[in-house]
């Protein structure tokens, strides 16, 4: 169970989880998000240029960042969010 949701800025070094919510038709990941992306490797871009995340509405996929967790900070999970269409 969660003890409190933030809206902002990702930080992964003040949260067990992260949530990024993406939006359908996206072709490149938003400004926001290349910090966060970089202390990742890269995996969110990637998931972007690839067209692995569709963020059709509803759709998650998480993403542990095992091995990667002096430079994703605190977080072990990554919520990667669909939206569906931007309007």
């Amino acid at each position: 169970m969660y003890d409190s949701i933030q809206l902002g800025r990702a930080d992964p070094n003040a949260a067990d989880a992260v949530a990024v919510c993406l939006c359908d038709g996206m072709d490149k990941l938003p400004r926001a998000l290349e910090q966060l992306d970089r202390s990742l490797g890269g995996v969110l871009k990637a998931m972007i240029a690839r067209a692995e995340f569709k963020a059709d509405r509803g759709q998650v996929t998480t993403l542990y960042p095992a091995g990667r967790t002096s430079r994703a900070g605190a977080a072990e999970r990554v919520y990667v969010v669909g939206l569906g269409t931007q309007e």
